[in-house]
This record gives C-alpha cells, sequence and structure tokens, in this order.
C-alpha cells in the first residue's frame, strides 16, 4: 500500500468541500462553521507559513485530510507554553468508501513519520473533541499520551502528545 501527502492546492478545494459535507466529518471539523466558510479557511491557510495541508493518498486514490501547524505560532497564542519545536496535527478522513478499513492507523503512522523526520520536530499535539472515542483510542494505540481535557477557541477538547524520543527508531 502507497502512501502519500500531497500539499493542498486551489485544485483540491472541490474535493475538500464535498469532504466537508460528509456527515461524520461534519460531525468533527469546523462543524460551527457554514461549508463555505470552512473551505475559506483552506484556502487562506494555503498561504501560511505555520500551517500546512496535505491531502492523504492511498494507492494513488485521495481519500482524506491533514494538517499541521506550529503550535507557538498559530491561534493568537492559545497554544501558550509550546516551544518552537511543538506542531499540532488535524485530520480526517473524508471518502465514505475508504472507512473502517484501518486506514486511519495507517494514514496518522504515517503522517507522524513525516513529522519526525524533520528534525524541528519533537513532540505532537493533537486535540480532538473530548466525545471522539474511537480517535482517542486510535492516538493511545498508536502511542499518544492522553493529556485530558482542555478548552480551545473552537470548543472542549482532549489533548494527546506524542514525543519523538518515544517514537520507535528515534
Amino acid at each position: 500500500m502507497k502512501i502519500e501527502f500531497k500539499a493542498l492546492t486551489n485544485a483540491d478545494l472541490p474535493l475538500i468541500k464535498r469532504w466537508l459535507e460528509v456527515p461524520h466529518v461534519k460531525a468533527v471539523w469546523d462543524s460551527e462553521l457554514e461549508v463555505e466558510e470552512s473551505l475559506d479557511k483552506h484556502a487562506v491557510r494555503m498561504e501560511s507559513n505555520f500551517v500546512k495541508q496535505f491531502v492523504v493518498h492511498v494507492d494513488g486514490v485521495p481519500i482524506g485530510y491533514f494538517q499541521y501547524y506550529w503550535a507557538a505560532k498559530v491561534g493568537g497564542g492559545w497554544w501558550g507554553g509550546y516551544g518552537d519545536d511543538v506542531v499540532g496535527m488535524d485530520m480526517y478522513l473524508g471518502e465514505v468508501s475508504y472507512l473502517g478499513r484501518g486506514l486511519g492507523e495507517i494514514t496518522i503512522r504515517a503522517f507522524v513519520e513525516m513529522l519526525f523526520r524533520n528534525d524541528q520536530v519533537q513532540q505532537i499535539i493533537v486535540d480532538p473533541h473530548p466525545e471522539n472515542f474511537r480517535m482517542h483510542r486510535l492516538l493511545t494505540k498508536l502511542g499518544f499520551e492522553n493529556r485530558g481535557d482542555i478548552l480551545t477557541p473552537d470548543g472542549e477538547a482532549r489533548l494527546f502528545a506524542f514525543h519523538k524520543k518515544s517514537f520507535p527508531g528515534t
């Protein structure tokens, strides 16, 4: 199985729009926004030096969205206390026909590996909704530490962290 993370481009925005309208994505991604507002956020982030967005492809088929961001440089300082070596990541699989096949685990593991190949990245944080229990179990299985509930500008979340020193092969 070939996993690729391709930088998000304007040509991908119709695909992102379609995924944002899928119920399981809408429930966890910008749920308080209209689809067009969320799509605008994606477009603006393409110009960012601190947020990097990708479409994940499995065997050449685009199936989902991933992003990472430098925690200390985004969010107006609400990730305070994190150093320049910490990135946050967010993701969703948008193609319904690819759900339930273990691809969440495979793609997240591949993304973590990609991030940790960058010498500047020493820690990865993820903040899923506190009731997204499937994601909590998956992150724990992958080695992320559950840091408990937090309040973010997007609402309540559960914080998970993974240190590079805990990653196999580092």
